[in-house]
Order: C-alpha cells, then sequence, then structure tokens
C-alpha cells in the first residue's frame, strides 16, 4: 500500500463566484482524494491526501482543467505533516480575513445548460427569468462582501425551498453551491407595472411570467418604451424598427443625436443588419456580452434614428434569461439603451426608476433581485480581432491586471472628471471599477462616491496613496484634498497628484508591459497642463517616473470655455480670426448662416479683448472646428460628437496624396504643429465646392502626416522607437488605424490600449500606476 501523503494547495486569483469548489470536489472523487476545500478571503485552499501519484494526478488536473471563468494568479502547494487521516472530502465553511485580497469574477451570461432548461417544458425552471447557476449569471453586481457565499450577496433574503436547498447540498449537481441558486417556488420573480406604479402582472410562476412577456409584446409591438432591470442596471427599450417610438424616445430622453445601442435575438438577425466578420460573430457570442461596434450593411432596414450619421452600429446578444425570454415572444430587434437622464448613472434602484423615468418609460418590468453596484453593458471595436475597449464595465469588472512592481503599498486613484472609472491597486493587482461617467452630474458623483466604498470595502482597503488629476477644479481632485468624514479610511492616505496626458500615457503603457521611456502621442479633448493652459494634442517622451513635452498642436484661444465645446463653430471661429484677422467674416463658411450675427459678434469680442478664452493645443478642438466648417456639427448634443461625425463622413478609406500639410516648427527641440495652412485650404476647398468626404480624409491624413514626421524627428535625436497612442481621439478609429499602420511603415513599434479604453476611462489606472512607481 502505498503511504498517504498530505499537502495544502493555495490558489490565488479568480476562483470565487464559478463554480470552482464543485469542481475542487469532482476531481477528488476521481483522483480518490480526501480532505477538504474552503474560501477564505484571500484565495482558496485545498488540503488533499492521497499516495503521492494520485496528488500529482490531481494537481496536474487543477491546473489543467480548470473551469472557464477561473484565472490563476498564483498556485502554491506545500507539503504537510499530518498525523490525521481523513475518511472523506468536503467543502467547508468559508474563512474570513482581514488585509486580504480575492478577486470576484464579473457578471457573465447565461450558460448553454440553464438556456436549455429556460426552455424546457419539463424542468421545474421552465421560463423561470433569475436561473443561473455556478458558471453564469450575476457575481459583482450582487456581492456586498468577501468572500463571495450566499449570506454575502443579495441573495440571502431569499431562503432556498427543499429543492434548490438539495442541489445546493448535492456535489453532483450543476448548482452544487451555487449561491444564486433559485426558483419560482423561492427566488426573485418579476412585476410588470405601469409608470404610475401600478402593479399589473406579478410573476409568481410560469404561466404568470408567460403572461408579463407576451403583454410586454404587446406593448412593444405598440410602440411603447419600457424600462427593463438588468443585471448591472435599468435598460429603455422599444422596436429598433418603429421610426415614431424612437423619436418619441429621442425626445422624452433628450438625446436627439447619440446612438442607441440595438439587442438581437441571435447571429443570423445580425448579419441581416451589419457586414459582421467571422472575428466579430465569435466575439459577439464571448461571456460578457459586450456591446461590440459593427459596421452598417447598407441600405439600412433598422430605423435611420437607431444611429444617425452614423456607419456602425452597437449591437449586443440576450445574456440574462430575461431577454430571452423577451425575444422568445418579441422578434425582432430592441433599442436597449442604459436607463438614466441625461448625464446620470444608469438606474438601479426599483423606486427611483418610477422616480426618474415614469416621463420617458410607459411600463416597468421589474424584479425583487436588488442590484448593489451600477455597471453599464461593456462596448467593444475590434481592431484587427483584438478588443479596443469603448467602454469597460460589466462583463469585465472588477477583473483584475497584474502589475510587473513589488511595490506593498496600498493605492486608490481618482481618474479624470469625465467617463471617471476609479482604479485600486493593492498586493500588485490594479482593480478597475464599474464605469461611473461625468462627475459634474450629483447623481454621477454620488455614484463616484459609493463606487469608492464599495470597491474598498469588497477589498479591506486602507489606501496609503491617494492619486489624482492635478486639475485642482476637478470635483475628484477636491475629493481627496478634503476626505468627506463618512471617508474615514482615506483619511491618513497621502495625496498625489498626475498630470493628465501623463497618465494617458502611462495607461497605455501598462496595457503593454511597457517599463522604459517611451514616445507618447497622447490626443484628446481637455487635459490641464503645468503651464495653466488646456492640452490635449501632446507628444511628450514619458515612462512612469516623469513626462517631457517635446511636442503639440499650435494653440488656440477657446471662447467661452467650455461654451466652445458645445458650440463647436465657436473654435472655428477662433481659427479663422487668428489667421485672418480683420478679414474673417469673409472667410466663414454659407453653413454659419443660421448662427445670428449677436453670437458671432460677442464671440469675436471675446477673442479680441482675451475674455474668458483659455488657451488650448486641444486636438478635440481641432476637430471640432474642422467639423463645423464643414456643416456636419453647430451644436455638440454629446461627447465627441463633431469628430465622430467627421470620421463617419469619409465614404472611403484609400490613403491620398494631395492632404493638407501642417508647418512643423522647431524650436530649441520642440515641435509645434501649426494648423494654419491646413484651415486655409480647407476654407478654399469649401468655396470650391470639395466634398465634405474628401475634405475630411485630407484632415486626417495631414494629422498623421504631421506626427509621423515629428516624431521620426524625436526618433533622430533621442533613439526612441516605442510609441503609445493614447486619448479619447483615438476612438476614430480612421485616425488609430492609419496612423498605427504609417508609423509601423517607418519601422516604429506602436502600442494601443488592450484592457482599458484610450479616454478618460484609462486615466485612473495610469495614475495609480505613476503614484506607485514615485512612492
Amino acid at each position: 500500500m502505498h503511504e498517504l501523503k498530505t499537502f495544502q494547495i493555495r490558489i490565488k486569483g479568480i476562483v470565487q463566484g464559478i463554480g470552482f469548489r464543485p469542481f475542487v470536489f469532482d476531481l477528488s472523487k476521481k483522483f480518490k482524494i480526501k480532505g477538504y476545500v474552503l474560501n477564505d478571503s484571500d484565495s482558496v485552499i485545498i488540503l488533499a491526501q492521497q499516495n503521492e501519484n494520485h496528488i500529482k494526478k490531481f494537481i496536474k488536473a487543477l491546473k489543467e482543467k480548470k473551469p472557464d471563468l477561473a484565472f490563476y494568479k498564483s498556485f502554491e502547494v506545500d507539503e504537510l505533516t499530518l498525523n490525521k487521516k481523513f475518511e472523506n472530502f468536503i467543502i467547508k465553511k468559508s474563512l474570513k480575513s482581514k488585509n486580504s485580497f480575492l478577486s470576484i469574477a464579473a457578471d457573465i451570461s447565461l450558460c448553454e445548460s440553464c438556456l436549455t432548461e429556460l426552455f424546457d417544458k419539463k424542468n421545474r425552471r421552465y421560463q423561470y427569468p433569475f436561473t443561473g447557476c455556478t458558471k453564469c449569471g450575476p457575481r459583482f453586481t450582487i456581492t456586498k462582501e468577501m468572500p463571495y457565499d450566499r449570506e454575502t450577496t443579495v441573495l440571502k433574503k431569499f431562503k432556498m425551498c427543499k429543492d434548490c436547498e438539495k442541489e445546493y447540498f448535492d456535489p453532483s449537481d450543476r448548482r452544487f453551491h451555487s449561491q444564486n441558486n433559485a426558483c419560482f417556488s423561492c427566488g426573485p420573480v418579476l412585476k410588470l407595472i405601469d409608470n404610475n406604479n401600478k402593479l399589473l402582472i406579478k410573476g409568481i410562476d410560469e404561466t404568470s411570467t408567460v403572461k408579463i412577456f407576451k403583454q410586454i409584446a404587446e406593448f412593444l409591438n405598440s410602440g411603447k418604451i419600457i424600462a427593463i432591470k438588468g443585471i448591472g442596471g435599468y435598460h429603455i427599450a422599444c422596436d429598433a424598427f418603429n421610426d415614431e417610438a424612437i423619436k418619441l424616445l429621442r425626445k422624452r430622453k433628450n438625446r436627439p443625436a447619440k446612438p442607441f445601442a440595438v439587442m438581437m435575438k441571435d447571429i443570423k438577425e445580425v448579419e441581416k443588419h451589419t457586414e459582421i466578420t467571422l472575428a466579430e460573430k465569435k466575439r459577439l457570442q464571448e461571456k460578457d456580452r459586450s456591446i461590440i461596434l459593427l459596421k452598417k450593411k447598407r441600405p439600412e432596414k433598422l430605423s435611420k434614428f437607431v444611429s444617425p450619421d452614423n456607419n456602425y452600429l452597437g449591437i449586443m446578444l440576450p445574456y440574462t434569461p430575461v431577454h430571452y425570454l423577451m425575444f422568445k415572444y418579441f422578434n425582432y430587434p430592441l433599442i436597449m439603451t442604459s436607463a438614466n437622464i441625461s448625464e446620470e448613472p444608469i438606474i438601479i434602484n426599483d423606486n427611483e426608476s418610477i422616480k426618474k423615468l415614469s416621463k420617458i418609460c410607459d411600463f416597468f418590468l421589474t424584479g425583487d433581485r436588488d442590484i448593489i453596484i451600477n455597471s453599464d453593458d461593456s462596448v467593444v471595436k475590434l481592431i484587427k480581432n483584438k478588443d479596443y475597449f469603448i467602454r469597460r464595465s460589466r462583463g469585465f469588472v472588477p477583473n483584475v491586471l497584474t502589475l510587473n512592481n513589488n511595490n506593498k503599498k496600498e493605492i486608490l486613484a481618482l481618474g479624470a472628471e469625465n467617463n471617471n472609472i476609479i482604479c485600486l491597486i493593492k498586493n500588485n493587482n490594479a482593480i478597475l471599477s464599474n464605469h461611473i461617467g461625468d462627475l459634474k452630474s450629483l447623481e454621477t458623483f454620488k455614484l463616484f462616491k459609493k463606487s469608492i466604498r464599495h470597491l474598498t470595502y469588497l477589498y479591506k482597503s486602507n489606501p496609503d496613496i491617494i492619486a489624482c488629476d492635478m486639475h485642482r477644479q476637478y470635483l475628484n481632485t477636491q475629493f481627496a484634498i478634503n476626505i468627506p468624514d463618512e471617508f474615514d479610511h482615506l483619511k491618513k492616505a497621502k495625496i498625489f497628484e498626475v498630470q493628465h496626458h501623463h497618465a494617458h500615457a502611462a495607461s497605455c503603457m501598462v496595457d503593454n508591459n511597457l517599463n522604459h521611456d517611451v514616445i507618447a502621442i497622447i490626443l484628446d479633448g481637455t487635459g490641464y497642463g503645468p503651464d495653466d493652459t488646456v492640452w490635449g494634442g501632446e507628444i511628450l517622451i514619458a515612462n512612469f517616473k516623469k513626462f517631457k513635452r517635446i511636442g503639440n498642436f499650435k494653440q488656440a484661444l477657446m471662447p467661452g470655455g467650455e461654451s466652445a465645446i458645445i458650440n463647436p463653430w465657436k473654435m472655428a471661429i477662433s481659427y479663422i480670426y487668428e489667421i485672418f484677422k480683420s478679414d474673417w467674416i469673409d472667410m466663414i463658411p454659407e453653413v454659419f448662416s443660421d448662427i445670428k450675427k449677436e453670437q458671432l459678434d460677442m464671440t469675436i469680442y471675446q477673442i479680441k479683448n482675451n475674455i474668458n478664452t483659455p488657451l488650448t493645443s486641444s486636438c478635440g478642438r481641432l476637430f471640432d472646428a474642422v467639423s463645423s466648417l464643414c456643416g456636419l456639427c453647430l451644436e455638440t448634443t454629446y461627447d465627441g460628437q463633431p469628430a465622430i461625425m467627421l470620421e463617419n463622413a469619409i465614404n472611403d478609406e484609400k490613403k491620398i496624396k494631395d492632404h493638407y500639410c501642417f508647418e512643423v516648427t522647431d524650436n530649441l527641440n520642440h515641435y509645434t504643429l501649426d494648423w494654419s495652412p491646413v484651415i486655409k485650404n480647407i476654407i478654399k476647398d469649401l468655396k470650391n465646392k470639395i466634398s465634405v468626404s474628401k475634405i475630411s480624409k485630407r484632415f486626417h491624413f495631414a494629422i498623421i502626416s504631421g506626427l509621423s514626421n515629428i516624431c521620426k524627428l524625436i526618433r533622430d535625436k533621442t533613439l526612441i522607437n516605442d510609441i503609445v497612442l493614447s486619448g479619447g481621439c483615438f476612438m476614430n478609429f480612421f485616425l488609430l488605424n492609419k496612423l498605427t499602420y504609417v508609423l509601423k511603415k517607418e519601422k516604429f513599434n506602436v502600442f494601443t490600449h488592450k484592457n482599458t479604453p484610450c479616454n478618460d476611462a484609462g486615466i485612473s489606472l495610469g495614475q495609480a500606476v505613476i503614484a506607485c512607481e514615485n512612492s
């Protein structure tokens, strides 16, 4: 008989909430292992007793056969000397400990097994809208604290019935220790109510639940607008073919032009409306079920009001039981947009949904499973068949990014004021929060504070350092400087301020495991510069410790400050006046004829007298100006609209030789891209009736050529050959792809974002790492 040996196996990473302990239990039976497995607040611990040969096979299987959602950060095996002999293998009760770190899985889509049961008439969960198991469903948005057990989730209030309890304790069952286990008899149920909060139907069983979905289908067919409670918040839905319903939604939601996301029943439906590739088909069906930006198929079949003046549709597939049941009874694509008031966070609370959305939505599909934290759908574009994030939230949060440093300090980074996401570094792990949004909104700032509380509490963190933007007027920077009393655990943290564009560069560097000097091309709308001007078209030499500004777009005045962002024609006037001075009136395009003379005169007065006209080197403002000159966008109704419309005006992607040219000046090794000749030639082309498509393409290639030329000059003097591209302007896929191509052709190594968005949502990661390296 072989000698019994005992080993302790400790696994850290994403190993809770994904059926990991049942997986270990199954392996123990296969290899005749005795002992136990348990969760603690830091890892999963396995005590395995058997002969050495069986133990080796068991460990090999743990490594090679792990569940799809599992991620191992570390896998430690230690032999123990024990006199005790174990008679069986059990799952023990979870332990709790202080100062620990454990990753929780992100919220994911319904698995195939649960989907099959959902439509199996013989199954007791037939058409149950909250079905799930260890392999699927919500995690992050229902968890109050770690470790992930039923009593630490919102399911605590639902006592399992005998059948569910039997599954929960049956090691052979798929729902063995499934914390979201529930059914009609014991779990959450749906309610259909009207916008006066009157209950229409309560889904207490399969029959009444079917009535709910049939009624919703009738409402949708008649053009009604429905609020639907999901995993990370409410959505607003209506028929994506119905022009009148969508126009009404736009009017009620005060969202005149920003594209809506669309949910489609299956891939066959997606193929009818988009030029989807094989890679995009595969990506669309991944477990995170993100919104994927897909090229429209022409002519459009959906309503033209879904995504006006845009070549893309944001498409997602169903990912909850509710979604699948919706499409059983309603067979057409649905607008599925975040339920919120303009600039506020996605709504998660049932009472708040009625209070705030009753004038937008006609009916509400709600349920009594609570949501702990807001989490919008993630948005992704495939670039070279790889994820390029527009928004990173549900499906990815709070997945960790492992850092390559040995700093033991805990750091909380507060991000930017727009597109806010916070970042926590603990034990060399970076955890990015849910999407928060624009902090100028009171409700969004409340979510910002709630997200700090949730993330630091979930990961038991008392940060040593708080990193923030150096712009003292940012609300999150003010938060760092004057920590509110309710955040006592942050009071002792040191404040570390980080320049906005340095943080952009660092974020992209982290994404690509770079830790040396790079050329950083950072193009965005706004970022506070150390010289007290507004930066936004920057070329830096950067590492995690420091940066040097070595180039930028020529500065221009922003008449009215932020007013020039809402009214991009003001930036056009600024560029024109700078070039033509008193002759400016003869240079404004015909499309400006609808702008009142008093507005034009006031803008010129501000420019002449330098009244509320901050200087900016912003590439985003230059895009705004050109878009308005071309008559595409004279008033901005959503972030980035002028630039998006300018990009979408390009009707082919072929390279051109007759592009405009920036004048590049070199002043003591500092390079400036002067836009004067570009603006002059655009005005000339407009007078000559050159197409907007051609003007847009000439402008894009002018930027690409100018940046490429400066990078070559920098390389000649510094020998730096690695370039990172970051900033919101690189949401422009034409600019991103063409600039990357041209730089690579010049033998540069070009790095773009992989795990974080290039816009301000990536700022907090950069802030955190810079603070980490400088502490």
